[in-house]
């Protein structure tokens, strides 16, 4: 009977050291999830939806949606430097009449000297359902005349927190007069928020494996881009003009307040006759009181090789007399759907006489990579949560074990 013994102890001490270690290692992962909540923000597992709705443009009639500001530009509503603020309706129908989901609220503005291609800035406000209160906020170049366009989803709030994704827009139908109903399909992925308790279940499952329902994202790939942006103030065909500015604007000692609008060549050399790569479309605005320091809102539009019809969406700071500026890029379409990333700016050339500069770009970005923008089906945004696009996990047998000898010493 003596020669069993050393057995059971043997057995005893292994399973003493592996019960250890797993009580030490749940303990300091529910420490790290309990210090996350306490500092008031989790991430959680990213989900990804789907929405569909109609949107109303209204400039006619008694009550339009859509007004046009009091700018120095052209007059028509398709002339470059124009700026139109909305809040449009987003039905669930194409009928003004059908359900009202949400409004869009913000502006577009003709950010094209050659076509009539629309920086969008705005947000999407949804008002029904597991959605309402929830936004998404769109930064992107929006060329109407095409059939199907795409836009960058570059952020949301509520619901759609930390979204990133792109919404698809098809005009319905339009009249004389500019109105236009559009139908959009809307793809994106965010993190609502996730219960503690949850979080640590989902901690658990790291070995767990996805299945994918429905739209997927795709791997990712780095790309790294080198141009020369030439911002032209003066001359017989500026690229870059001044359609706002406050009262006090022409008396501050720096221009705080002036708007402009841009549509600048992007070139591969500084030369401005060197070869075209794309275009520079948007504004930016004088927004600081004591420096040159501009608010950067903007699309780089492509027009070569494969990026040709793909947008990168900047948003930024640019101190302009600082010999390196670094600026924001939140989104993209096409060959850059879903980017993020960041521009590296230095001043190449720049005129004192005129304000025309030349200004050497490196920008850095992370996205999708190259593929099909199908529109697809999906949930209409007044679904609730769990009957959008998400995902599964497939539990493993080694995973279901570890729980339940979780279950053995804390239940």
């Amino acid at each position: 009977m003596a020669s069993f013994l050393p057995i059971p102890a043997k057995i005893t001490t292994t399973t003493t050291v592996a019960a250890s270690s797993l009580i030490f290692f749940t303990a300091s992962l529910l420490l790290c999830l309990a210090a996350n909540a306490q500092d008031g923000f989790n991430f959680g597992q990213e989900k990804k939806t789907h929405l569909h709705f109609f949107f109303h443009d209204i400039l006619s009639g008694t009550n339009p949606t859509a007004v046009r500001l009091d700018t120095s530009a052209g007059r028509s509503l398709a002339s470059f430097g124009d700026i139109v603020m909305i809040d449009d309706a987003l039905t669930e129908g194409a009928d003004p009449s059908s359900k009202l989901i949400g409004r869009a609220q913000g502006f577009y503005a003709g950010a094209s000297k050659e076509e009539t291609a629309l920086l969008m800035t705005m947000n999407y406000h949804f008002v029904t359902g597991d959605y309402n209160g929830s936004t998404l906020a769109i930064l992107a170049r929006n060329r109407v005349m095409s059939e199907t366009r795409e836009m960058s989803v570059v952020g949301g709030t509520g619901y759609f927190r930390l979204a990133r994704g792109y919404a698809l827009a098809k005009t319905q139908s339009f009249n004389m007069f500019g109105d236009a109903v559009v139908e959009y399909n809307a793809s994106m992925a965010s993190s609502p928020g996730t219960p503690f308790l949850f979080s640590f279940v989902v901690a658990l499952l790291v070995l767990a494996v996805r299945a994918q329902d429905g739209f997927d994202f795709g791997p990712e790939k780095q790309t790294r881009l080198h141009f020369f942006f030439h911002d032209v103030l003066n001359g017989p065909n500026p690229t870059a003009v001044r359609i706002a500015q406050a009262p006090t604007t022409n008396t501050s000692s720096n221009g705080f307040g002036m708007v402009m609008m841009i549509d600048d060549a992007l070139t591969e050399g500084p030369d401005p006759s060197s070869k075209l790569l794309g275009r520079a479309q948007g504004m930016y605005a004088q927004a600081s009181q004591g420096e040159t320091a501009l608010l950067m809102a903007l699309n780089y539009h492509f027009v070569d090789g494969d990026y040709n019809g793909s947008t990168l969406a900047v948003l930024g700071r640019n101190s302009v007399f600082s010999a390196t500026r670094e600026m924001a890029v939140v989104g993209g379409t096409g060959y850059f759907r879903l980017a993020r990333g960041y521009a590296v700016a230095k001043t190449h050339t720049l005129e004192v006489s005129t304000g025309n500069a030349v200004v050497e770009y490196d920008v850095y970005v992370v996205h999708q990579g190259p593929q099909g923008s199908g529109t697809g089906s999906g949930s209409r945004v007044n679904n609730s949560p769990s009957s959008s696009t998400g995902s599964r996990s497939v539990v493993h047998l080694p995973v279901l074990l570890l729980l339940q000898a979780l279950s053995l010493f804390y239940l």
